[in-house]
């Protein structure tokens, strides 16, 4: 180890910095799952009105077989019908 490595205001920095990046990353993290539940929860509250408004939910259907993006698995009949279950 180099002389500059060896002391103290040196490790003391570096666990600082290495203290912030992590806040950093945990801040992230906090702010994507937030603003994913409001999406999410905002898509929930959309296909609630449009399938109360037209008595089909195949556009739930079709959003959960498409994109992956809900826990829930699609099953369909060849009809508007559709049932959202949790993956088994």
């Amino acid at each position: 180890m180099s002389e500059i490595t060896q002391n103290t205001d040196y490790q003391q920095s570096l666990v600082d910095i290495r203290q912030r990046i992590q806040a950093a990353q945990i801040r992230a993290v906090i702010a994507v799952n937030s603003e994913l539940l409001g999406l999410y929860w905002d898509i929930g509250h959309r296909l609630l009105r449009w399938q109360s408004k037209r008595g089909c939910d195949r556009l739930a259907c079709d959003l959960s077989g498409n994109e992956g993006v809900f826990a829930l698995q699609p099953v369909c009949n060849a009809a508007d019908g559709c049932i959202l279950q949790p993956p088994i």
